[in-house]
């Protein structure tokens, strides 16, 4: 039997949240009900009448908490005596300005990699464009496993640099965020176990050696941001070199020379990635029809994608399935 979440076995509930079923005027308001560990509040009023925000959100029983959403632009003020966390995040597209009482503005971009927040500190954020995943920690459990007793958050924010557990997470909450709500609690469980884990040991590494981004890694962290943008958005047809430029926050020549840099191009990468998830999803579930496998990744019509996977595979997505059935 199927164990669900909520009941007795631990398991983490999945949801799915959006405030478009909503009457204009409700719209803000409930998103600042389920976001109460924070103040919300608009940088435009006009906002109020039509607020957009999309959200898969897993929630464990020991108070982790994953995301992967966008929202309108939106000011978040931190410090709330509820807000007892530590959020890292990762932009997938626009940007955030972020402001710290004493300390110049920094704006955070998806170059910028895993940024860290302390929710305990006096800052806020205001977004444009903007769309996260995002892993939140009782702010507990992270001074607990830091060997410096959590003096590494007493800036408040700092950024990762996009090397060793921070580069596994990087990637573990990609692929969480590919699978979205194709996630069953149990598998979810495991999933958030691990994510926990590579948190918390990419913010022990960062306590020990006190390593924030180096901008001199710009160049690979713009290439990891737009990979990173590309899983995401890989059902997006429309996914062209402009739009992950744009959403990356980079001009498309820069982009360009990123990916030639490492020995690739978009178009490869993208490609790339829509058969992966294209092959997994054919092995995983062998009900599900063709066509909307092909639309899951990215592919105009079913005729389109049986021709691109015929070409790339030498066979069909159908008699593919069938080569993975028997073996």
């Amino acid at each position: 039997m199927k164990r669900e979440p909520g009941s007795d076995t631990g398991l983490p509930r999945i949801d799915r949240i959006s405030t478009r079923h909503l009457p204009p005027r409700q719209r803000f308001d409930y998103w600042r009900s389920l976001n109460f560990l924070v103040d919300l509040d608009l940088p435009d009023r006009d906002g109020l009448g039509n607020y957009r925000a999309d959200l898969v959100r897993i929630l464990s029983p020991d108070g982790v908490e994953f995301g992967s959403g966008r929202s309108d632009d939106t000011i978040a003020r931190f410090s709330k005596p509820c807000g007892d966390f530590v959020m890292l995040s990762m932009a997938t597209s626009g940007k955030v300005r972020l402001a710290q009482p004493g300390s110049e503005d920094r704006v955070i971009t998806p170059a910028s990699g895993v940024s860290v927040v302390d929710g305990t500190r006096p800052l806020s954020t205001i977004t444009s464009g903007h769309s996260h995943l995002y892993l939140a920690l009782p702010r507990a459990l992270v001074v607990q496993n830091l060997d410096d007793g959590g003096s590494l958050l007493d800036k408040g924010f700092l950024a990762l640099a996009p090397s060793g557990l921070a580069q596994l997470l990087e990637a573990h909450l990609q692929a969480m965020a590919a699978m979205g709500e194709a996630l069953d609690a149990d598998t979810a469980k495991i999933a958030m176990k691990v994510a926990a884990d590579l948190a918390l040991g990419a913010l022990a590494q960062a306590s020990r050696r006190g390593g924030s981004l180096d901008a001199g890694r710009h160049a690979d962290a713009l290439f990891a941001a737009a990979c990173r943008y590309i899983s995401v958005n890989i059902g997006n047809p429309h996914l062209t070199a402009r739009a992950v430029a744009e959403a990356v926050g980079c001009s498309r020549s820069q982009l360009f020379r990123v990916f030639e840099g490492n020995g690739q191009t978009i178009g490869d990468v993208v490609e790339a990635r829509r058969f992966r998830q294209a092959s997994a999803m054919l092995a995983a579930d062998v009900a599900k029809p063709i066509e909307q496998i092909a639309a899951s990744c990215g592919f105009s019509s079913g005729a389109t994608f049986a021709r691109a996977f015929r070409r790339h595979f030498g066979m069909s997505p159908t008699a593919f399935r069938q080569v993975r059935l028997v073996s």
